[in-house]
């Protein structure tokens, strides 16, 4: 295809390529993303981003619902307003656990929990 530029002359134009999912993706699109947004997903699923989160069923508490309780507030005494004590712990719960951000928001997809 070819267009013509403001002397007048044609111009050849690349067509537009249509949008496609990546070739080796396993999730599909809107799962796929960065760490950083895998751990607000996980966040606001779990505590909907409030430091100071307790469930009432479980006792679980945090921005990532450590269960029990103590296991964050004993590394995190001031957990209910340490945002960076709390994300550090839940961080290395995750890397323990899942190995990554991701991994564990795709156990969080399919579980419902993580």
């Amino acid at each position: 295809m070819a267009v013509k530029n403001p002397e007048g002359i044609n111009t050849p134009v690349e067509a537009e390529k249509p949008h496609t999912e990546p070739q080796n993706s396993s999730q599909p699109i809107s799962e796929v993303g960065t760490e950083s947004e895998a751990k607000a997903f996980i966040y606001f699923k779990e505590s909907s981003t409030i430091l100071s989160k307790v469930n009432k069923s479980s006792g679980a508490c945090g921005l990532g619902q450590s269960l029990p309780c103590s296991k964050l507030s004993n590394v995190c005494p001031n957990w209910q307003t340490d945002y960076e004590c709390q994300d550090e712990w839940f961080t290395n719960y995750m890397l323990n656990r899942y190995g990554s951000w991701d991994n564990a928001k795709a156990f969080h997809l399919k579980k419902g929990w993580w």
